[in-house]
Order: structure tokens, then C-alpha cells, then sequence
């Protein structure tokens, strides 16, 4: 893997995957790490984007945290969006947005009970939800959710993957005039990047 200070995922890939309707008049990131993991190409960075505010003469957050976009060798059947479940009326935009091109609820099909309860999955018909979706891949995301009461926002689409955390801290910001040995702070950060990228390795080891 390699490291950029400055540099950040486009702003064209995270409008790619779907996962929010708005794109927001400011964007800006920080802390890239691009790689490869067994023939998935990867790249993740830190994200902040905001919007101008319809009430006030300030902004809105639409999202900031942790976004991956990975690239597949062989890509897969339909689209699938997993999308937090108390996020919902926040993303109503990006809901409707997929119902458009043919998305349906589908986390009926998904047996994972505490999944569901979490999240709302959806899909275009032609999709392969079981493929796609496995237990191991579902587990792992409740099991982060639970442990760092953090929310993860997926979305699969041909030869894409593409993966979001909010986080509200910069994670990889130093500190000017104390230490920057933070286990805690290295730790949330590790445990972050760990969850996305055996998503991606669940991924590459199924498919």
C-alpha cells in the first residue's frame, strides 16, 4: 500500500457510488492509501463534504469519514446498496434515486437478523444478493457496528465497490504541541480501515 498526506478519492468516484444523492458544493479529503488486495485495486482516504445551507448562510455536512472505492476484476450481476436503517429519512434522495433505475428493497432475502435490523439493503432484480452479500461480510459489519457504534454505508455496482464510514475526528490529523502517540486514536483509526478493507477480502475471497 502507499500513503498520501494530500491527496483524497475523487469527488467523480464517490458521486459513482450512489450512496448520496447530494454531492455538495465543497469537497475536500486528506489521507489517501491506495493498494491492492489479492486482485482488487483499492483506494481510500479521508473525506469532508458539505453543502451551502438553505436556512442560514452557513453549511450542511453530507458526509465525513473514512470512503473506499475498489475496482474488480470481474464484475458482478445488478447493482446493491446497503445503507443504514436510521439513516433512512436522511437518505431518501439517494432512495429514490435507485428506485428510479430499477432498486428495490430487498432485506427480506438477507437471513441475518441483526443485519436487518441495522441495515436496509437494496437491489436491482438481476442482482446476485446471496453471492454478493455473504454471512461472513454481514457479520463482520454488525460486529463493527456494535463494537465502535459506527454506521457503514455499501454499495456494489459492476465492476465497483465502494465503502463509507462517517467519522467525525480527523483521524491522521498530528498534533502541533503534544504527542502523537494516541493508541486510542491509532486504534479507531486501524479498526476503520481493518472493517473495509475484509469487506474487500471477503469480497476477492468469494468472487
Amino acid at each position: 500500500m502507499t500513503y498520501d498526506a494530500t491527496g483524497f478519492v475523487s469527488k467523480k468516484k464517490f458521486v459513482e457510488s450512489g450512496l448520496f444523492a447530494k454531492t455538495g458544493k465543497f469537497y475536500s479529503g486528506e489521507d489517501k492509501i491506495s493498494g491492492k488486495i489479492g486482485d482488487v485495486e483499492f483506494e481510500m482516504s479521508e473525506l469532508e463534504i458539505k453543502d451551502l445551507s438553505k436556512i442560514n448562510s452557513g453549511t450542511i455536512e453530507i458526509f465525513r469519514g473514512i470512503f473506499l472505492a475498489a475496482k474488480i476484476v470481474n464484475p458482478i450481476r445488478g447493482t446493491i446498496m446497503v445503507l443504514p436503517r436510521n439513516d433512512k429519512q436522511l437518505l431518501i434522495k439517494t432512495i429514490k434515486s435507485f428506485n428510479i433505475v430499477g432498486g428495490e428493497d430487498v432485506s427480506e432475502v438477507l437471513e441475518h437478523q441483526g443485519f436487518n435490523e441495522n441495515y436496509l439493503t437494496y437491489a436491482t432484480e438481476d442482482a446476485l444478493i446471496h453471492n454478493v452479500m455473504s454471512l461472513e461480510m454481514q457479520e463482520a459489519i454488525v460486529e463493527y457496528t456494535e463494537r465502535a457504534m459506527k454506521e457503514m454505508y455499501v454499495s456494489f455496482n459492476n465492476n465497483n465497490i465502494y465503502l463509507a464510514v462517517r467519522e467525525p475526528k480527523d483521524i491522521l490529523e498530528p498534533f502541533i504541541f503534544e504527542s502523537n502517540v494516541d493508541f486510542e486514536l491509532i486504534r479507531e483509526f486501524f479498526e476503520d480501515i481493518q472493517i473495509l478493507l475484509s469487506i474487500v477480502e471477503d469480497f476477492d475471497a468469494h468472487h
